[in-house]
């Protein structure tokens, strides 16, 4: 039988789980289950803070955080053949978005984590951010602040 994850423990390929919103008339199953998810991007800014280019958007796919740590990864190596530092006028970021997405029950096994249950959150119908926070977007690591090594 697979089980369903315990209040806040990861599940890989879903997120952390967070919360469980209890759905006054529901149209389906009674319970949409919130899990919060970590995505992270490089971005090269100009001078004054624009954006000029996003790099890859990584997902916790091997584990929590690894999408940090790959995108940090990928801020230090475009960071290295720009010949980016803190005296120069461009800089890459590493922005960390988390977000909470209502899912509901499948009733099959995750394919990421085959223990579980999975989660789809295409199925909550009503719409699956209602009601869930903004996502909150932070800066983890920045060119101008850690010195890059030079890519050759």
């Amino acid at each position: 039988m697979l089980k369903r994850p315990e209040m806040g423990q990861y599940v890989r390929g879903l997120g952390r789980f967070v919360e469980m919103v209890h759905k006054p008339v529901p149209p389906k199953p009674p319970d949409d289950f919130v899990f919060e998810e970590i995505h992270a991007q490089a971005r090269l800014l100009d001078p004054d803070g624009c954006c000029i280019k996003e790099y890859s958007t990584f997902w916790d796919f091997r584990h929590e955080g690894s999408s940090i740590e790959d995108a940090i990864d990928c801020a230090k190596e475009q960071a290295g053949k720009l010949n980016l530092g803190p005296s120069s006028d461009l800089r890459i970021i590493v922005i960390k978005t988390t977000s909470r997405t209502r899912k509901q029950p499948q009733r099959k096994e995750c394919v990421y984590s085959r223990k579980y249950e999975d989660f789809k959150a295409d199925d909550c119908g009503y719409g699956c951010k209602v009601g869930m926070p903004d996502d909150v977007e932070e800066t983890v690591w920045d060119s101008k602040t850690v010195k890059a090594k030079r890519v050759t």
